[in-house]
């Protein structure tokens, strides 16, 4: 089934959604996901109707609007706040504080939605598949929050801190999942440290900050850390 509208996917009445989907025996899979910008007869539902039967009425619970705005959208809201930041090291700005403050509220966003079951399948009331919505994974977010600001602000021994920090909340606040999740990703910001050159004292407190990060995610810190000459 094709969009209707052109716009940005704000919101998506998953509940009314299934109770219909169950009603007209169908099954309903999206093609795009809230955030995603659609045009008119941009390819946005499947639908499995043994009867050939299913109209237009699936599409009122899908809210489409001109403006995006972070409703259901969680990448929307940590694009902005990277934008915060980035203008906040930008050069000639040199305003790291703004930049930690963003890294802290996107941890405070991360450590959230690491709470939240991110699977694809709603189910009705007899436990039969009535809506698949892909979502991002957490690696995907955790990417998106941190890959630019890692790029930019490599040479801030303040920001990359800042970094390991917000790392080391979303790890200790959550399951062993995100735990995991969370230190593999790591291995991409610890890489991008360890090709700077930092001065002894930096080192050092980068390392006591790694060492943090490590116990929160119960792991053996000493791969992660950087060589003290």
């Amino acid at each position: 089934m094709k969009s209707k509208k052109q716009g940005y996917i704000q919101f998506v009445e998953i509940v009314g959604m299934v109770d219909y989907a169950h009603k007209s025996n169908i099954i309903i899979k999206f093609e795009k996901v809230p955030g995603d910008y659609v045009d008119v007869d941009t390819p946005l539902l499947t639908v499995w109707d043994s009867q050939d039967s299913s109209d237009n009425n699936i599409f009122d619970y899908i809210f489409i609007t001109p403006d995006q705005e972070s409703i259901q959208d969680v990448e929307f809201g940590i694009q902005k706040l990277v934008e915060i930041a980035l203008r906040a090291i930008a050069p000639g700005k040199n305003d790291p504080e703004t930049a930690i403050n963003c890294i802290e509220h996107l941890a405070q966003v991360l450590t959230k939605y690491g709470k939240i079951p991110t699977y694809p399948y709603y189910y009705d009331k007899q436990n039969n598949v009535r809506v698949i919505l892909e979502k991002p994974s957490f690696t995907d977010y955790l990417y998106e929050s941190f890959y630019q600001i890692r790029h930019y602000g490599k040479a801030d021994v303040s920001v990359m801190t800042s970094i390991i920090k917000a790392l080391a909340l979303i790890a200790e606040t959550n399951d062993n999942k995100i735990k995991n999740l969370t230190w593999d990703f790591s291995d991409y910001i610890i890489e991008g440290i360890k090709r700077e050159e930092w001065l002894r004292m930096d080192k050092l407190f980068l390392n006591n900050h790694l060492k943090k990060f490590a116990k929160a995610c119960n792991k053996n810190f000493q791969d992660h850390l950087l060589p003290i000459e």
